[in-house]
């Protein structure tokens, strides 16, 4: 297959399944203080025709309001150069950002969370649309133009302690897609997104994975198979203190990603003042 065939298949993929699961990374510093998480994640599509730079960016924060609240912000970004014949073309483009608030009134115990994407993302530039559609299952709705999504996610969070080393969550996120437009994609959906991870968290490490997916919950008769995509997330990241660096893996595990893409690597920072 062409690389434009390729691209052509990864457009009426995005058309037909476009649809918002969980908006924040499972790797954000869970702790009640403020964080910075950036990621660099850069997709591997299937038969190539891609080149440096193509790549999603995540930058978000977490921000303490008293003692069991957080505001929660998240910036997203992508970039496709595209290899067509020795020439090469590229696009770039801001996503929707997320806005939202959490609440947790324990360190361990039931979280939930509130927030939305407000609606950015270019409609005029598909190559970052596609990029960053494709690059993480779990956040296809921050780069979806013309859509307002909003979602009521309750997530339970087992923290470490000095017990034990290791963590878990577990996390059900309803979210309502809502069209802006009739321009791209025109209408308004419900889905439900969900998953399960579990890490070790040493004094210099944090090591672990977790399974990720979402179904559409308006659907026009699929089974669930038919209507859910989902994502293995594999990562850890590195360093005690104030800025800790790491890595992480996605892999797609539904015929609808990876017949159009192979994994995703990347590279995080977290950033927690005053460690």
């Amino acid at each position: 297959m062409t690389r434009i065939a390729r691209l052509s298949l990864a457009l009426g993929l995005v058309a037909a399944l476009a649809a918002p699961a969980a908006a924040q990374s499972t790797w954000l510093d869970r702790e009640h203080r403020p964080s910075v998480l950036v990621e660099t994640l850069f997709p591997n599509f299937d038969g190539g025709g891609t080149d440096f730079p193509t790549w999603t960016w995540f930058a978000a924060t977490r921000l303490p309001l008293g003692s069991t609240k957080m505001f929660v912000g998240e910036l997203p970004y992508s970039h496709g150069q595209i290899d067509n014949g020795g020439s090469t073309g590229g696009q770039g483009s801001i996503g929707n950002p997320y806005l939202g608030i959490e609440y947790a009134p324990k360190p361990s115990g039931l979280l939930v969370e509130l927030g939305m994407r407000i609606p950015l993302a270019n409609d005029e530039k598909l190559l970052p649309f596609i990029v960053g559609y494709y690059t993480d299952a779990e956040r296809q709705e921050a780069f979806v133009p013309d859509q307002l999504t909003v979602r009521l996610g309750l997530h339970y969070h087992h923290a470490a302690n000095a017990a034990s080393p290791i963590a878990y969550d577990v996390r059900i996120t309803p979210s309502a897609w809502i069209s802006t437009s009739d321009g791209f994609v025109g209408e308004s959906e419900m889905y439900v997104g969900y998953g399960a991870w579990l890490r070790y968290e040493g004094q210099t490490a944090r090591v672990g994975g977790g399974l990720t997916g979402r179904w559409n919950a308006t659907n026009d008769g699929a089974d669930f198979g038919e209507a859910s995509v989902h994502q293995l997330d594999l990562g850890a990241d590195f360093l005690a203190g104030s800025v800790r660096p790491g890595v992480m893996v996605k892999l797609p595990l539904d015929d609808d990603l990876t017949n159009v893409l192979g994994s995703v690597v990347g590279v995080t920072v977290t950033v927690v003042p005053g460690l």
